[in-house]
């Protein structure tokens, strides 16, 4: 069995059984973004946002998902980068974040390489976030994606991580609400490099905008 296949049996298990555990479990809180997520700024450091794209009925029956923004960003020089947030209020009756690891491929995507990068927040905190980086590709197309999963006062980038916490969650704040933020952008010429840096100066900007205006604050621990 190869370390893809394996990966795969872990994570679907892993919902197979938060799923039914979080069933067995009250039905929670239901918590809400501070703003609709669709008021998000056109205007993010040096980019410029086109019209949120909303999915189709069938995409939104897959993903169950309470708020989102899919939303393309571009610069003065032609550069893009694509924006989905995903926000789930209430992860108890089966509507669990779909990881993009699995959502890339099934789209035709083939993921060349995994990392975990490490982005410096101008928040005046010192904060570091950490996401995953994947570099993806499809015939000649290629991609930079970063991702990763926030809530409950929590940055995650483990799905296996994330699912514990969940559960854990669950149990001792009654919250499940939880966020995907996903950017994808292209790589020209095999410049890996210029995609990055668009991706971390773009996640430079947005990062603090999310988390002073729209995610919910903490639990009170």
């Amino acid at each position: 069995m190869d370390k893809a296949t394996r990966n795969f049996l872990i994570v679907s298990v892993l919902l197979g059984v938060t799923t039914g555990y979080m069933q067995l479990l009250p039905q929670g809180q239901d918590v809400a973004l501070r703003q609709d997520i669709l008021t998000l700024d056109t205007q993010i450091g040096d980019w410029q946002g086109k019209p949120h794209i909303p999915f189709s009925p069938e995409v939104m029956e897959q993903l169950r998902v309470d708020d989102y923004i899919n939303r393309t960003y571009y610069n003065s020089k032609g550069d893009t980068v694509l924006l989905y947030v995903g926000y789930f209020q209430n992860q108890r009756q089966g509507q669990l974040i779909h990881s993009p690891q699995h959502c890339l491929p099934g789209g035709g995507w083939n993921i060349t390489k995994r990392e975990i990068a490490a982005i410096p927040i101008p928040d005046g905190k010192g904060t570091v976030l950490r996401v995953n980086r994947f570099t993806l590709q499809k015939g000649d197309e290629k991609m930079l994606a970063y991702y990763w999963y926030e809530g409950r006062g929590r940055v995650l980038t483990s799905e296996y991580v994330q699912k514990v916490y969940l559960v854990l969650d669950a149990v001792r704040y009654n919250r499940t609400d939880e966020a995907l933020v996903r950017l994808l952008t292209p790589i020209r010429n095999d410049q890996v490099r210029e995609a990055d840096q668009r991706l971390k100066e773009f996640t430079q900007a947005l990062v603090p905008i999310l988390r002073d205006r729209y995610f919910p604050p903490p639990p009170n621990i």
